[in-house]
Parts: C-alpha cells; structure tokens; sequence
C-alpha cells in the first residue's frame, strides 16, 4: 500500500482501492478523449492563429507577433474557463459512476458474506439474493445452494443436496448476457453524455474563435467569415469516430471488468457445486482477487462450520453403533 495513503488513512481498505482504481480508469477514458478533441481543435487554432496575423499585418517583423498569438491564446483560454464547469461536472459524474459499477460487480460476493456471517450467529435467517446486481447465473446457484446447504438441515450426518444435471454441465464462468447488455447500454449512455459535453466546449471554444477573427482582425470579407465558420464541419466530422472509440473503450473496459469477477464467481461457484457432492473439505481459494478475499472468507467459515457438524453427527453415529 502507498506510504501517503496509509499515514493519511486514504483508501485504506482493499474495496476503496478497487472501486477508485476503476472510477479513475472510467475518467481516464473520458479524459483521454477530451485530450484528442483538444488536440484537433488546437491545429485548427494555430493555422487560423497564422492565418488572422496574415490578413491583419500591423508589425514589420515576418512570421506571427508574439503578442498577437499571446493575445489570441489568452482570449481563448479566458473563454474555455467558463465552459469548464459542465466538464468538471461530467468527470465528477463518471467519477461515481465507476464506483458504483464496482459496487455491482461485487454485490453478490458482498451478499453471500453478509449471509454466512449472520448465519454462523443466527442459523435461522434466510438467504435473500438481490437481483439489482450482476451475474444473475451466479445469484439463483448461490439462492440454490443456501436453500440446502444450512445448519439446520444437516441431518444424520448429511445434506441430501440436491444438484440439478444443468449445474453438473457447467466447467468454465459462464456470460450473463443480460447483465453485459443492460452495461453496454450503460457504457453507450456514458460516452453519449460525454460526448456531448466535450462537444458543447468545443462549441464555444470554436465561436470564440470566430468572433477573435473577426473582432481583433477587422475581418469584413463574407467570403472569409463563411470560410472559418465552415472549419466548424471539419471539427464536427471527428465527433463520430470520438463517440465510436469513446463507446469502444468504455466496452472493453467494462468487459474487462466483469471477466476478472466472473472467473472469481465461477471458482465461487465451484466450490460451492462440489460441497453440494459430498465434497465437505471443499473451500474457496481465489488468486489475484483481493477484494474479494474478506467475502470468501466468510463463505470458508460457514463451509467449516457445515462440515464439523457433518463430523460431529457422524461421530455420534458411530458411538452409538458401539
């Protein structure tokens, strides 16, 4: 862990440093984009920068006046600082919503710990899944599994669990699909939402350039003024591509997400099929998924706490044949 953050207690636990670490790389994406529209804008800036000193030459020496492209790029920037506030906002936005994605992605492990650790206090409670989270595959195996795997049905040294044949069939993490196209909806919405916002700084950006032209140039030529105002279609003709990487990106991102918790939900998922086959020793060692650790270890105790009741009643079984 980071020596700063760990003196200032910042993000000191494993979840915090999950759900910050994909909010930034959700804001890394927006930023990155907004970074490439920048970037364009900033060429067209310069050529119409050289192109205003030409038509406007009020100083002896060749090239562009230092003072001229000083005064051009202060009047721009003066205008961007007025528009960076929905910007900001969006950031902000994007901020939280990788956050709460994170959230979702581990909502189920959350819930199956919460569970096993009340249970180990109240043997009586009732496993209640929430369906707002992924990995609905996931979440009706585990409902499945609590409704026959507890403290109070471990009779005469057994479960009598019974494992449907579609679970037995099941040897890699499966694709919720329904899951991946209500995050793909979400991910098209994000990069809509900031497009949009990159878009409309663009916007004032370019029609601060305009009027600087026109304004600080004395341009009075109908032809010129259509000219620079028809640069603008030059900008808007990269705003597609912008939308389509932006989506692109934010999609394998948010595939690579859900692959890392769906390959832990499938050793999850295994563990917990094999304890259903008689297989009591069976526990839940998960490698390179940190965050989830503190919930599977919640879920071990409760298979250890099944077991040694199995044991135990098997052992008075066998007192009692003597």
């Amino acid at each position: 862990m980071n020596p700063v953050l760990q003196k200032f207690k910042i993000f000191s636990s494993v979840l915090s440093r999950f759900q910050l670490a994909n909010a930034l790389l959700f804001v890394s994406i927006y930023l990155f984009v907004f970074l490439m529209v920048l970037y364009n804008l900033y060429l067209i800036v310069d050529l119409n920068s050289g192109y205003s000193y030409a038509l406007n030459k009020r100083y002896a020496s060749t090239g562009l006046n230092k003072q001229f492209t000083d005064s051009f790029f202060e009047y721009l920037i003066g205008h961007s600082m007025n528009n960076l506030v929905p910007v900001s906002i969006v950031t902000i936005v994007i901020f939280f919503l990788g956050v709460y994605i994170s959230n979702v992605l581990i909502r189920p492990f959350k819930l199956i710990s919460d569970f096993c650790e009340k249970s180990l206090k109240n043997p009586q409670i009732i496993y209640g899944p929430s369906w707002i989270g992924g990995h609905n595959f996931f979440t009706r195996f585990s409902e499945l599994f609590f409704s026959q795997i507890n403290l109070q049905k471990v009779v005469n040294g057994k479960t009598d669990a019974f494992l449907p044949r579609y679970y037995g069939k099941i040897h890699q993490p499966t694709t919720d699909w329904i899951f991946v196209m209500h995050f793909t909806l979400v991910m098209c919405v994000l990069s809509a939402v900031s497009t949009y916002s990159i878009i409309r700084f663009n916007d004032a950006l370019y029609e601060s350039l305009v009027d600087f032209m026109i304004n600080y140039s004395r341009i009075d030529s109908q032809a010129t003024i259509e000219l620079l105002k028809y640069q603008s279609k030059l900008l808007y003709g990269m705003f597609f591509p912008i939308f389509f990487i932006s989506t692109l990106l934010n999609f394998i991102l948010a595939i690579f997400m859900y692959s890392k918790v769906s390959s832990a939900a499938f050793g999850v998922f295994s563990t917990m099929r094999a304890f259903m086959k008689g297989s009591y020793h069976s526990r839940v060692h998960l490698i390179g998924h940190g965050v989830l650790r503190e919930y599977t270890r919640n879920l071990n105790k409760y298979l250890e706490r099944i077991e040694s009741q199995i044991k135990s009643q098997l052992d008075s079984q066998v007192k009692n044949s003597d």
